[in-house]
């Protein structure tokens, strides 16, 4: 500024004189002071994150407003500003009587982990299942399987327990990040019946038996470990039916129950035939034809019954009615006709 002077003051002022006189004189301009707030780290979350400034060095009653620019939201280097510095004295803006100190600062947000939401999965052998996952991450997603410390090639369909392994890769804001969660996969159950058998009284035993199985999955049709079928039935054992118990079968998919199956045993055919070697001769008795009965087991002795019989000499066709025997109850017949002669006596 330049002023001139007017005048002298002072008690002997009147004593003294002086020239026309202009002075020149500098008011500085006030340092205003920037302080910055920075966080220990900025971590993306989605928001805008930047330091805070406070400006000081103002005179005192004086108020100083200020802006940011330049901050900013996702993963990266910035320098954040403070811009529109404006300081007032009262509604007189003094912003020309400060000088401003440097108004940047750099800072940077750094990428955070994705947030991945999956639950446990438990299922069936057999049953199909898909891993489910959220996530805000844009990442390529992986999955992956482990049983105990094996990786496994592909999705594991045997019963078991498994970690699954989502793994979203890294993008702008977020570094890869890795959940697991557990893969239960529980056994199948599964029923196997011994398949119906029937058998002829006499005849052996099966040496091996077929079985039912209901339950399996994937199209197998039997279980990894074979075991046996036995019964009750002994051989020569009456006609009836009996119990075929399966046990041994195993298999580490399945959780297998037993149910019993039925040998039947039925009634062994008998063939009943006139006896060719034996002659019949009138003798004033009654008299039935005689037979000859064959197919019989186990030296079994086994009868037949006959509609009737007959005294008088002459050609007779009687019916089979039944037979008789110990072991009788394990024999059948087809209804049987018997054609049979009583031949006359000869006088001499």
């Amino acid at each position: 500024h330049t002023v001139s002077v007017t005048g002298l003051t002072g008690e002997k002022a009147g004593n003294y004189t002086y020239a026309a006189t202009e002075i020149t004189y500098t008011i500085n301009k006030a340092q205003l002071v920037i302080d910055w707030t920075v966080a220990s780290e900025y971590v993306y979350n989605g928001e805008e994150q930047y330091p805070t400034a406070v400006i000081s060095g103002q005179v005192s009653g004086h108020e100083v407003t200020f802006e940011y620019a330049d901050y900013g939201t996702n993963a990266g280097d910035y320098t954040v500003k403070v811009v529109n510095v404006v300081v007032m004295n009262g509604e007189v803006d003094v912003t020309a009587n400060y000088a401003l100190p440097d108004l940047t600062k750099a800072y940077s947000i750094t990428a955070s982990q994705a947030t991945i939401t999956a639950e446990n999965i438990t299922k069936e052998y057999g049953e199909a299942y898909e891993v489910v996952y959220d996530t805000d991450s844009t990442g390529e997603v992986t999955i992956t399987y482990k049983q105990g410390d094996t990786v496994l090639l592909e999705a594991p369909k045997a019963a078991g327990t498994y970690t699954v392994i989502i793994t979203v890769g890294e993008d702008a804001n977020y570094d890869e990040t890795v959940k697991e969660i557990t893969l239960t996969i529980n056994k199948k159950a599964l029923t196997i019946t011994p398949e119906e058998t029937t058998i002829t009284y006499g005849d052996e035993l099966p040496t091996s038996y077929a079985v039912v199985y209901s339950g399996l999955v994937y199209g197998e049709t039997a279980v990894d470990t074979i075991g046996t079928v036995t019964t009750d039935y002994e051989l020569y054992g009456n006609v009836g039916t009996y119990t075929l118990t399966a046990a041994g079968f195993a298999d580490p998919n399945y959780e297998i129950t037993f149910v019993e199956g039925q040998l039947i045993v039925e009634a062994r055919t008998v063939s009943i035939a006139l006896d060719t070697e034996v002659t019949l001769t009138y003798n004033g008795l009654a008299q039935f034809a005689p037979l000859v009965i064959t197919n019989t087991v186990n030296s079994d002795v086994i009868n037949a019954t006959l509609s009737e019989s007959h005294t008088n000499a002459d050609t007779y066709t009687v019916s089979v009615t039944g037979l008789t025997g110990e072991k009788a109850g394990n024999y059948t017949y087809v209804a049987t006709e018997i054609e049979y002669t009583i031949n006359k006596v000869q006088l001499v």
